[in-house]
């Protein structure tokens, strides 16, 4: 039977209203993450450290705070709030679309799985819940998939702690020893007439012939597939 991923269309899912009182916890969760101070950040960005500053004003509802986060967003490499700018002003780019956040279906472990299903992603939905875009996955060419997973355990630490995101774009191949997405169909009945589409993140290390292999951390341990079997696709951003 032909199981196949099951995710939305990457496309604009929507502008969302733009929380001004959500930048503030954003901006020093980063900067504590990062370890970067205002200054270091508005450098990487390309922004003079007054706008770093000014995003985080509730009074502020400009162009200017609105492009200046997507830049600071991308500058940390991480996704900006979920967030919309719907009744505020927005950016226009050089081709008339609007500039803003981009919000992507997000897929999780249904709550009370047990071994083996605890490290898997279910992807037989829209998603989940969803979650603005990771600006690496902008990048992909418009008629790309993009969609982001939540792992469900530790079988990545150190790399992923439980509940971490997992920002993937469908079918680009990984490259060796990047991380990935290993899709396949799980089986959820005797007479193999109901399959399900899952996926677990794993270290991409090589393909040798006929067979995939991939590598997991907690236990450390190779894992081999079948090609014919699986389906890998690229995780370029964690949050």
């Amino acid at each position: 039977m032909d199981c196949r991923l099951k995710t939305s269309h990457n496309g604009d899912m929507g502008i969302r209203d733009l929380q001004i009182s959500m930048l503030k916890p954003w901006i020093e969760k980063v900067k504590r993450e990062r370890g970067w101070t205002n200054q270091q950040w508005a450098d990487a960005a390309k922004l003079n450290v007054s706008t770093l500053v000014r995003a985080t004003n509730p009074k502020v509802r400009t162009l200017t705070a609105t492009s200046s986060i997507l830049r600071l967003a991308e500058a940390a490499n991480v996704p900006p709030p979920a967030t919309s700018l719907r009744g505020q002003s927005h950016e226009v780019g050089e081709r008339g679309q609007t500039l803003g956040f981009h919000h992507i279906p997000l897929h999780t472990t249904p709550a009370g799985a047990t071994a083996p299903d605890a490290v898997l992603v279910f992807l037989n939905s829209q998603g989940d819940e969803t979650t603005p875009q990771h600006p690496n996955q902008a990048k992909a060419p418009p008629t790309t998939r993009t969609f982001a997973v939540r792992l469900p355990s530790d079988h990545m630490y150190p790399v992923f702690q439980p509940g971490d995101l997992a920002y993937v774009i469908e079918n680009q191949m990984p490259r060796r020893d990047d991380d990935c997405l290993v899709t396949y169909c799980l089986n959820r009945d005797q007479d193999d007439e109901i399959e399900t589409p899952v996926g677990v993140v794993l270290r991409y290390v090589g393909t040798e012939g006929e067979t995939v292999h991939c590598r997991q951390f907690t236990p450390d341990r190779t894992l081999s597939f079948s090609k014919t079997d699986v389906r890998l696709h690229a995780v370029v951003g964690k949050g």
